[in-house]
């Protein structure tokens, strides 16, 4: 074990000596992430094993592009590891380009040139298109997040092509029955309630004239539980709907916020000054990458995962991270090496997650028996990652625990 730690971080080092020579700006106190790289593929990957034979195609196009995410993460840090000339376009990224196209052509069963042109835009956005994005936005991210943020993209892109293509639709938000009307009108009620809620404690920190405090942030993670919870149990269609919806809103008040817009740009400047966090650089990246933790799940084309899998964000983010950060900050006297983080911060994030699935199996919302204990194992050791790592805990913690948990 320790000669792949030691080797590990040999490679991490020569790709930062490397990526400093191609004046690429990672992002600051954090190691390169490599681990975060693998992720999104994985889960792809994953999700779409995981379905019987009467898989959709779009599914089979998200698990085939999972690999190719994963054939071209190895060849990027490979080539970053033995070549300083990192922002050029190497040679190397037309082997999972070429192998994500076959895939395409002889897997999926489409046509030459489709196949061609998705699979280049894999091979090359997954690999040169993340230095690019590095490059443009220095300090924004560690390797393994900008890694992660271009996967995500990829796959966004993909399904959305795909969808169109495919003229695939999502089952439809209602029908006639009355009950399931009024349970989506009610939840729609809800969620405005907890958008008041959000908006009342925004304006009350930006009146305030000071910067948010760790726990005070971490309100927006418990108010994801409550808008979440029930979302994912009676309507996750709904969900799905609406979280794309915010996604869209959240990208847009950004930019609007970037380019100094008018008549928000003001109030979004406020908003981020009093609310931004430390792994933040000019972009509010915080924020985001809480709502893809919640979400990604959920975005999953796939109609066989179980309730478990669908709220890892939930668990980790808004439960468990949560948690850790207001007992922590409270009651934390030991710290973990060479890090910030108590180790009563930890406990009580593995011991709050598990209070929360046993609860929902108590209640008859999740199985029992062998899931539980997978579940605790799977909770103990991403608390434990949670506690050691220096990545940005919203992007990488939800897709360990959606992968634990879908396995």
């Amino acid at each position: 074990m320790e000669i792949i730690t030691m080797t590990y971080y040999s490679i991490e080092l020569k790709i930062l000596q490397n990526l400093r020579k191609s004046n690429i700006i990672h992002r600051s106190k954090s190691n390169s992430g490599l681990w975060l790289g693998l992720l999104i593929g994985t889960c792809a990957l994953i999700t779409f094993m995981k379905e019987d034979s009467s898989y959709s195609e779009i599914c089979l196009l998200t698990g085939l592009t999972g690999l190719g995410l994963i054939m071209s993460c190895i060849c990027l840090i490979f080539q970053l590891y033995i070549d300083t000339s990192s922002k050029d376009f190497q040679l190397l990224y037309f082997l999972p380009a070429s192998l994500t196209s076959m895939l395409y052509l002889l897997w999926a069963n489409k046509d030459l040139l489709v196949s061609v042109i998705w699979g280049l835009g894999v091979g090359t956005l997954s690999t040169w298109g993340v230095l690019q994005l590095m490059t443009y936005l220095p300090g924004c991210f560690t390797l393994g997040e900008c890694i992660v943020v271009m996967h995500g993209v990829i796959l966004f892109l993909l399904s959305s092509g795909a969808n169109l293509s495919l003229r695939y639709h999502l089952p439809p938000l209602h029908d006639d029955d009355i009950a399931t009307t009024i349970l989506q009108i009610f939840l729609i009620m809800y969620w405005t309630v907890c958008l008041l809620i959000g908006i009342i404690i925004i304006t009350h920190q930006i009146l305030s004239e000071s910067s948010a405090s760790t726990i005070e942030r971490k309100t927006f993670h418990i108010l994801a539980v409550l808008v979440y919870i029930p979302g994912l149990i009676w309507e996750p269609t709904l969900l799905y709907l609406a979280s794309g919806i915010v996604m869209i809103l959240f990208m847009m008040f950004e930019l609007m916020r970037l380019i100094n817009l008018p008549p928000l740009n003001k109030v979004l400047k406020l908003g981020f000054s009093a609310f931004v966090d430390e792994k933040d650089s000019f972009i509010s990246l915080t924020p985001l990458y809480l709502h893809v933790g919640l979400s990604f799940p959920l975005w999953m084309p796939s109609s066989n995962i179980d309730l478990l899998p669908l709220i890892s964000g939930v668990t980790v983010l808004g439960i468990g991270d949560s948690a850790a950060s207001f007992i922590g900050s409270k009651y934390g006297k030991h710290k973990w090496p060479e890090t910030s983080k108590t180790v009563e911060g930890t406990i009580a994030c593995i011991l709050s997650q598990l209070l929360f699935i046993y609860g929902l199996a108590i209640i008859g919302v999740i199985p029992s028996g062998w899931v539980l204990v997978k579940s605790t194992l799977a909770i103990i050791a991403v608390s434990i990652i949670e506690a050691r790592t220096n990545q940005v805990d919203n992007l990488a913690l939800p897709l360990l625990l959606y992968i634990f948990l879908i396995t």
